[in-house]
């Protein structure tokens, strides 16, 4: 009995380290297919580590028929999992940038230890 409880509290304990970091289980051993493939659009922990520091820019969608000279920005982040404050929308970042069309998106991401500190970007490009 005493096993079982000391496994529980082991896995409770090393579990936020798990997904925090912007990955899941399966993207963390198959990578997943993108639409616009770039060098650093996959998010796979497993090719990267990220255990302790995590920081990463994974491509998003392509908008239409709109140049990029501007880019607008908009985070959230968390400490701890106890405060997390910001907005990290897509309309956030569109009015960071002052953009109405869109040219493409990216998110960023950037974590210590998971769960201690978690940031979360949208980068919009447009104009």
């Amino acid at each position: 009995m005493d096993y079982k409880i000391r496994k529980f509290w082991t896995i409770l304990l090393f579990l936020p380290l798990l997904a925090c970091t912007g990955f899941t289980v399966r993207a963390a051993y198959y990578p997943l297919s993108k639409t616009n493939p770039t060098e650093y659009d996959n998010s796979t922990a497993f090719y990267k580590g990220g255990g302790v520091y995590h920081k990463n820019t994974t491509s998003g969608q392509l908008g239409f028929n709109a140049g990029s000279e501007r880019i607008g920005k908009a985070c959230a982040s968390s400490v701890l999992w106890l405060i997390a404050s910001g907005d990290a929308s897509i309309y956030e970042a569109m009015s960071d940038g002052k953009i109405s069309k869109i040219s493409s998106i990216e998110y960023e991401q950037f974590a210590i230890l998971g769960f201690v500190y978690h940031r979360f970007c949208t980068i919009i490009r447009g104009s």
